[in-house]
């Protein structure tokens, strides 16, 4: 049986024998106790667990701080702080955002920490746990509430977890835009974002770019068509609206919008030339948004000898190229049109 144990990482135990002749010996033999895991947070195959939990792994003895260090306990998927919690001889992660829903994480702590006295764990430790569904909270009013009806909401995420949500709302004469941000806790307070002594504007559009910024276009009455309009969200405040398709048209609709992981937009829409309907397109640089010149010219992007388009939607590919695509008609059925933007 152990005789004595040291605090850190040696036992020290006590050998009898006796052979056949009745002879006995004894020698005391010290052996090296390497640190192992006793305990872990999340337990190993734990399900439902809170996407706000810290991770953490509790040691046999007291650690080293400095063998502690960024990859000393990692977690797939996710990143966060490590830390050592000396009073429980534990070293714990704190995600840097809320895990994912119903996703099964692998955590491990590194074969590399260490006791007091510099020896190893040796073998990396590992487990895995999977957090809880999601659930609903209760519904907030985002909208001015002492305004007219308001209609047709849609939304944008961006990468951090903010969001926006545009709509278009009465003012008891002409319908307007406005706009809410959610700053990842709170929705803030809803804000007119286009010229409010025009003429009614409605169907907006929203896209984040990949540095938190966002762009709302929509079509608005001048009194005699409609136009086409944007304005720029620059991560803290929004801008000017701005006129973006062809002015000397007829009556302009139904805009979609779309970033690419530059910061550069297109928008499209479907617009009249008195006689039929057709597909515009004007580009958003990202890169010259300071020195005035950020939206370019509209421009034709469909077959312009062919019947009425319309219902534009447009995407980016990771490498800034855009594909458009819209039905039209040929002048018996409608059919569905691409064009690829390189």
């Amino acid at each position: 049986m152990p005789a004595s144990a040291s605090p850190t990482s040696t036992t020290t135990f006590r050998l009898t024998v006796t052979n056949s002749l009745g002879v006995t010996a004894t020698e005391s033999v010290e052996v090296i106790i390497l640190p192992t895991v006793t305990a872990v947070s999340p337990l190993s195959g734990a399900v439902g667990v809170p996407r706000n939990s810290v991770i953490s792994g509790t040691f046999s003895e007291a650690l080293l701080g400095t063998s502690i260090v960024a990859n000393s306990l990692t977690l797939s998927g996710a990143t966060g702080t490590v830390a050592l919690d000396a009073s429980t001889e534990s070293v714990t992660l704190t995600p840097d955002s809320n895990l994912k829903i119903l996703t099964t994480y692998s955590a491990t702590l590194s074969e590399d920490i260490s006791n007091l006295t510099g020896d190893l764990m040796g073998t990396d430790y590992n487990w895995s746990f999977t957090t809880e569904d999601g659930d609903w909270g209760a519904a907030e009013l985002i909208e001015t509430d002492n305004a007219g009806g308001a209609y047709v909401p849609q939304i944008a995420v961006d990468s951090v977890g903010n969001a926006m949500a545009v709509w278009y709302q009465s003012d008891g004469t002409v319908y307007n835009i406005y706009a809410n941000r959610f700053d990842g806790t709170n929705p803030g307070a809803a804000e007119l974002i286009e010229t409010d002594n025009a003429g009614s504007a409605l169907s907006p559009q929203i896209a984040f770019d990949s540095s938190g910024n966002a762009i709302a276009v929509w079509y608005q009455s001048d009194g005699t068509r409609n136009n086409i309009w944007a304005n720029r969200f620059n991560g803290t405040s929004w801008g000017t609206a701005e006129l973006i398709e062809a002015g000397d048209a007829s009556n302009a609709a139904n805009p979609q919008i779309a970033f690419d992981s530059s910061g550069n937009a297109i928008a499209v829409w479907h617009q009249s030339d008195g006689t039929r309907v057709n597909i515009y397109a004007n580009r958003f640089d990202g890169t010259s948004w300071f020195n005035g010149t950020s939206w370019g010219m509209a421009e034709l992007i469909e077959t312009d000898n062919a019947g009425s388009a319309l219902s534009p939607q447009i995407a980016f590919d990771s490498s800034g190229n855009a594909i458009a695509v819209w039905y039209q008609s040929d002048g018996t059925r409608n059919n569905i049109w691409a064009n690829r933007f390189n």
